[in-house]
């Protein structure tokens, strides 16, 4: 099990910055092996919640002293071409 270490902040995705231009809903886990995955809603252009939204996902090996590059977990497109999006992730470590 993964002990709570002192609280740390970090800006991970800033509004207006990379390829997006919004960042909601995010969420943080820690995977057995120590791994702090950082996930959110990458919003293309809208803050509606029907726009162009990624999920995005960020990982650290290093209790969050250091991040990865951002990598697209589920890509906007993935909802099908009828308007479905994908909204409010959540995540489970199995």
């Amino acid at each position: 099990m993964y002990t709570a270490k002192e609280a740390w902040s970090r800006d991970l995705a800033v509004f207006g910055e990379g390829a997006y231009h919004e960042y909601r809903i995010p969420g943080v886990v820690v995977t057995d092996r120590g791994t702090v995955l950082c996930y959110y809603e990458s919003r293309a252009n809208l803050r509606d919640d029907w726009g162009r939204i990624d999920v995005t996902i960020r990982r650290s090996q290093d209790d969050g002293e250091t991040w990865s590059s951002v990598t697209v977990r589920l890509p906007a497109d993935m909802g099908g071409t009828d308007g479905d999006t994908t909204n409010n992730p959540t995540a489970i470590v199995d």
